[in-house]
């Protein structure tokens, strides 16, 4: 059974984002550019890293889900991720980014979904390539 081409760049680009998730979360918090952009929004900066370094995580997890043939990883990448936009939305003082995130997300749910994609994590034959 072969993976489809656009599930196994997906589960890559999670397992890489939630890398650089990670470093970024752990060595940005002294970045005083970063503590002025928190500064602006109601939750503690602790708070944002938290939050950061959880869903880095979800998305490192997610990715290997993906990659694995793992179905409950495309809904917990899907969910996730509709959480953490709803708190950005909510939470950041500029928008622009979230725009960004809102055209990934929607990218990755149409691949995450599609018949292939539904064919893969029922262990159900694909064609090569898709």
């Amino acid at each position: 059974m072969n993976r489809p081409t656009s599930l196994t760049i997906i589960g890559w680009l999670l397992i890489v984002m939630g890398i650089f998730g990670l470093i970024s979360q752990l060595t940005m918090q002294d970045n005083p550019a970063v503590q002025q952009v928190l500064a602006e929004s109601p939750l503690p900066a602790s708070v944002h890293m938290i939050l950061g370094i959880i869903g880095a995580i979800v998305g490192l997890v997610s990715g290997y889900g993906v990659l694995k043939d793992m179905n409950w990883s495309r809904y917990l990448y899907m969910g996730w991720s509709v959480v953490g936009l709803i708190i950005g939305l909510l939470t950041m003082p500029f928008t622009s980014i979230m725009l960004l995130s809102l055209v990934f997300l929607g990218v990755f749910a149409f691949f995450l979904f599609r018949p292939a994609a539904n064919d893969w994590f029922n262990g159900q034959a694909v064609t090569a390539g898709e």
